[in-house]
C-alpha cells in the first residue's frame, strides 16, 4: 500500500504514572507526514511530570515508530520575596562596598538556609551635573562593555540575609560615571531561581573634565580659537 493509505496510531499518551491518557488514529498525508487533527491539550487537573507520546502502527502488537518525552509542569508562582538593598548612589567607588540580599517566604518567614547568588554588571551613564549643561564630560575612547560577573554564592542566614562585597577594579576605565546593576538570586527548595535587580550610580573618577561646546562647530586655521574647560 502507499504511504498515504497507511493508518498510524498515536498509541499512547502516557501519564507520569504509566497510565494511558489518550490514544487515537492518525492518517499520513501524501508525503507521509502525520499531524494530529486536533490540538492536544493537557488539562490542569492532570499530574505534572514526564509524559510519553508514542507513535506506532495499528494493532495490539503494532510496531513502535517513535517516542517523545515531554515534561509538563503546572505553573506555580514564585514562593519567595527577594530584595537587594541599594548601594548609596553617588559614592566614589575606590573602596569595598557591601550590599545585602534578603529573601523571605510569601507567608512571611525568612528564607533561612536557602541558596543565594549575587552578580553585578556595570553600564556607563552620562555625567550631566546640574548647572553645567553646556559642557560635555567623558572620554568616548574608553568602554566597560561585557562585564557581567557572579561575585558570590552562599546561603541565607537565620534572618534571611546574605551579604556580598563589590570590589573596585583599578583596571576598569569607563568613559564617565557608571551604574552598578546588582542582581540577587534566591533558590527555592526545588532549585527554581527567583531574581531581583537594583541599580545605583557610582563614580570611578574623583573629578570629571568637561569641555564646553563652542558656539560654532567650525574652528579657523591660523586664528586663535578659545575653548572652555
Amino acid at each position: 500500500s502507499t504511504v498515504a493509505s497507511l493508518t498510524y496510531r498515536l498509541e499512547k499518551i502516557e501519564k507520569p504514572d504509566g497510565k494511558i491518557y489518550k490514544s487515537f488514529a492518525l492518517m499520513p498525508d501524501a508525503r507521509g507526514a502525520v499531524l494530529p487533527g486536533e490540538v492536544i491539550t493537557i488539562p490542569e487537573d492532570q499530574p505534572s511530570g514526564e509524559w510519553t507520546f508514542r507513535l506506532s502502527t495499528p494493532g495490539d502488537e503494532g510496531k513502535t515508530l517513535g517516542t517523545c518525552f515531554v515534561n509538563i509542569e503546572a505553573f506555580v508562582p514564585p514562593q519567595l520575596r527577594v530584595s537587594v538593598n541599594t548601594v548609596h548612589a553617588g559614592e566614589l567607588f575606590d573602596k569595598k562596598i557591601p550590599f545585602r540580599v534578603h529573601a523571605e517566604h510569601l507567608f512571611g518567614n525568612p528564607a533561612a538556609g536557602l541558596k543565594v547568588e549575587a552578580a553585578v554588571s556595570y553600564v556607563e551613564k552620562p555625567f550631566d551635573p546640574e548647572g553645567w549643561k553646556a559642557y560635555s564630560f567623558g572620554d568616548d575612547s574608553r568602554s566597560i562593555k561585557g562585564n557581567y560577573e557572579v561575585i558570590g554564592k552562599g546561603v541565607f542566614d537565620s534572618e534571611g540575609n546574605a551579604t556580598f562585597i563589590l570590589l573596585p577594579d583599578p583596571t576598569r576605565h569607563p568613559s564617565t560615571m557608571i551604574s552598578a546593576i546588582l542582581e540577587g538570586t534566591a533558590f527555592e527548595t526545588g532549585g527554581r531561581p527567583v531574581s531581583v535587580r537594583s541599580e545605583a550610580n557610582l563614580h570611578i573618577y574623583p573629578v570629571y573634565i568637561g569641555l564646553k561646546t563652542p558656539a560654532s562647530r567650525e574652528l579657523m586655521v591660523s586664528q586663535t580659537n578659545t575653548l572652555s574647560i
